[in-house]
């Protein structure tokens, strides 16, 4: 879960299958302590460990945990969820008033550090040092987002809505300049919160300070990764080659430059790459099959918003296109709980070619989130690897073009 993480295209160096007692035993190298995820759960390993782990995918904190930093893991499993707005945890802290939310932030940040506290076992200096500046980036965090969710929570329109802006901002801005001010250190890079909060830390710091200037450099890096990896022409990405030179760090540039050279060897204009896919009646089926065809391919899952959203859109495009038999539209789902998925389709009586598939298949695809579209056309190669959802006026102009 480091900023190396940032600077990686998806891959299956690290997938594990459970037995059918639910059992797995995974071993792997490591330089240095760092945090891992593990289903829904936040690991902090380091060199030479050995843990037991018991976990509950949806339960991430009633995982249970023997051997080494066992603690630690321990204290990990209520980590506030940075997506969530950490302490406001997805909206369910927003009080009645800017302030009693503001004091439920810090309530729920002085919770935590008496947890941390409270950990009686020998634990690394560096473990408590990153976990302190977590509940502080939590802080931060959490004050920033009172901004998207207090007007959600309050059904704030017009008026109310600008005296509460108002509010917040007298409220709110002293309080992260406070915790934002000297919160500058290349090593809190590690922690995910930490990296959503660096415009703030920037803006709140002297630029000239070292380890602001090692934090830009990541920021620089994270910014060529996050252009490229969504792009679908290859001279768009070969012109960022020339960007690298700017990045200091090694480890940066060395992963961006990964991150550029794997864009570069499969994309528009490559033949595609076959993959297999579960059906809704449990057959195997190959994404050849449909060659000679233009094939649509919407990757979802049921817990994203936006692809539901899509949704009828998608409904939309297959019935413009359904007397033609050239063209195939094909929704793969990369849920991993493939009873789920099918009480999902089944109630939506979604139709058409369904599919299931494990994301880890689809590696060659470079799949960093969905919805994602791929088109492919009728010679079986890449037009578009990034393609424009079902929604977009572009994407029936690309598919008539391909179908002509």
């Amino acid at each position: 879960m480091s900023e190396l993480k940032d600077l990686m295209l998806p891959d299956g160096a690290r997938t594990f299958l459970p037995d059918s007692n639910g059992k797995f035993a995974l071993q792997f190298k490591l330089a240095a302590p760092n945090y891992f995820r593990i289903g829904r759960n936040i690991l902090y390993l380091s060199p030479g460990d050995k843990l037991t782990v018991t976990l509950n995918y949806n339960r991430a904190d009633s995982a249970s945990f023997t051997g080494t930093h066992s603690a630690e893991n321990k204290y990990l499993r209520n980590t506030p969820f940075p997506k969530g707005g950490s302490f406001l945890e997805g909206g369910s802290n927003i009080k009645t008033s800017v302030t009693e939310t503001i004091n439920a932030i810090m309530n729920a940040s002085a919770s935590r550090s008496s947890q941390l506290a409270g950990i009686t076992k020998a634990v690394p200096r560096e473990f408590r040092l990153m976990e302190t500046a977590r509940i502080n980036a939590d802080i931060i965090n959490s004050l920033q987002m009172i901004a998207s969710y207090y007007p959600y929570i309050h059904h704030l329109k017009g008026d109310s809505l600008s005296r509460f802006k108002n509010e917040k901002d007298s409220l709110v801005a002293p309080l992260i300049a406070r915790y934002a001010t000297n919160f500058v250190d290349p090593g809190f890079l590690k922690l995910v919160v930490y990296r959503d909060i660096l415009d703030i830390v920037v803006a709140h710091n002297a630029t000239g300070n070292i380890n602001i200037k090692k934090i830009q450099d990541f920021m620089g890096a994270e910014a060529i990764v996050s252009a490229v990896k969504y792009m679908n022409q290859k001279n768009e990405i070969k012109a960022y080659t020339d960007s690298v030179a700017i990045i200091t760090n090694p480890l940066y540039k060395k992963a961006v430059t990964r991150v550029l050279d794997q864009l570069l060897i499969f994309g528009n204009g490559d033949m595609a790459k076959d993959f297999a896919y579960t059906n809704t009646t449990n057959e195997t089926i190959h994404l050849n099959a449909y060659k000679s065809k233009v094939i649509y391919i919407d990757l979802w899952a049921t817990w994203c918003g936006p692809c539901i959203e899509e949704m009828p859109a998608m409904e939309k495009l297959k019935a413009k296109y359904s007397s033609n038999a050239d063209i195939v539209f094909l929704t793969l789902s990369i849920d991993e709980d493939v009873a789920l998925w099918k009480r999902y389709i089944s109630n939506k009586s979604m139709s058409g070619k369904l599919g299931i598939i494990d994301r880890n298949k689809l590696n060659d695809y470079k799949i960093t989130g969905v919805p994602r579209i791929i088109v492919i056309d009728k010679n079986f190669t890449i037009a578009a690897m990034n393609g424009s959802l079902p929604s977009a006026k572009s994407t029936t102009v690309l598919l008539d073009k391909l179908l002509k």
